[in-house]
């Protein structure tokens, strides 16, 4: 009987030890495929700069033409900045020239126009297996779209035309909706690269359990300042009820955005003029420049403010762009400013960004900011 508990002990011990060692190997192999999964993702990641497009076509440097409709199709500029800059960098090239390295662009547009000695066909159907191409025979305009064809994000379009009339006409009829495809997936290529190192998971807890916000804030944007006490100067002076400030400083830009909040129970929500009065009362208090005194405003010298309804977060918003400057200071830049009409609350929600960047390009960093609010997601109670 000692024996027989014994054997029995002792097997009870090997297959615990051989459960253990089998759990720990599953947990090593688990952690090495996630790890070669990670290291695949980030290898296979576009590459290039951000919303730069690669233009593939022959003859491409005499037909004008063409170049003019891809230029006002993608090179459109970016509304309400202080100085001109295109939506799209746009590159040039030709298909003996196209090589792997541009495969990993997130942006690629290949052109086709039929001819007699079509070798650019007969490079596209390697490129991309059952492709329909156009020939001269009839008058057709044909797109079809890739989406992570080589790298991940990534659009990739090819347009085939029986001539130029046609190509132009199909370029002029379907290209905003080109323009908003590869838009959607530079803008994923932004996400990625901005929370690569993930969100800040302190700020962003915080912003949901006091604020009852949900947006994901990434890594690199601090605190600067947060009013949540009624009792608060600040929020009295401004008639607000709570409010948190991030700001994220480069070496070319000092990129913020201000969380604000007051009370409200109407179902529509303030005017634009109205709205813009509430973040004029606010920043002329909290925003300052570097003489005394000084203080930011919205300004409409330049560019009148765009103004968009829009739903987010299951609300109704309106969202405003514009220029601002500082009175008695000489420092200026775009803003992006959002109000919501939280019903649930009783509330307005302000999201108000802003970004300096003297002597540097604007469009990257509002573009981020943009990114940034589309993570902006309902409260689930």
């Amino acid at each position: 009987m000692a024996k027989l508990r014994f054997f029995v002990r002792e097997a009870t011990i090997c297959i615990a030890v051989l459960l253990l060692l089998s759990s720990c190997e599953q947990r090593k192999k688990v952690k090495e495929q996630a790890e070669n999964a990670k290291n695949e993702i980030s290898q296979n990641f576009a590459e290039g700069n951000e919303y730069e497009i690669i233009v593939v076509g022959q003859g491409l440097e005499q037909d004008s033409m063409t170049r003019f409709m891809i230029e006002q199709i993608f090179g459109v500029e970016v509304t309400v900045l202080p100085q001109y800059e295109g939506l799209f960098n746009i590159v040039y090239t030709n298909y003996n020239r196209f090589d792997e390295k541009m495969k990993k662009n997130a942006s690629l547009l290949f052109i086709h126009i039929a001819s007699g000695n079509d070798s650019t066909a007969m490079t596209l159907k390697k490129l991309f297996k059952d492709i329909p191409l156009a020939d001269q025979h009839s008058p057709k305009f044909i797109h079809t779209s890739y989406d992570n064809k080589w790298v991940y994000p990534q659009k990739v379009l090819v347009i085939s035309a029986s001539d130029n009339t046609q190509l132009l006409e199909g370029l002029e009829k379907y290209g905003t909706s080109f323009r908003n495809d590869f838009d959607k997936t530079e803008k994923i290529r932004i996400m990625r690269r901005l929370y690569a190192k993930g969100r800040n998971n302190t700020q962003t807890n915080q912003l949901y359990k006091n604020f009852h916000i949900a947006l994901s804030v990434p890594k690199g944007f601090v605190n600067i300042l947060e009013r949540r006490n009624e009792d608060d100067t600040l929020l009295k002076k401004t008639g607000l009820s709570s409010l948190i400030w991030y700001r994220w400083t480069t070496e070319y830009a000092n990129n913020n955005f201000i969380i604000y909040t007051m009370p409200y129970s109407k179902k529509a929500l303030p005017s634009p003029e109205e709205l813009l009065k509430i973040k004029n009362r606010l920043t002329k208090k909290l925003v300052h420049g570097q003489n005394p005194g000084s203080y930011m405003v919205t300004t409409s010298k330049v560019y009148a403010p765009q103004i968009k309804e829009l739903r987010m977060a299951n609300m109704k918003a309106i969202e405003i762009k514009g220029l601002w400057e500082t009175e008695g200071d000489w420092m200026g830049g775009p803003y992006i400013f959002y109000a919501l009409n939280d019903q649930e609350r009783q509330r307005l929600v302000f999201i108000d960004a802003f970004v300096y960047a003297a002597g540097a390009p604007k469009k990257p960093f509002i573009k981020r900011l943009e990114v940034i609010f589309e993570t902006f997601r309902p409260i689930e109670e």
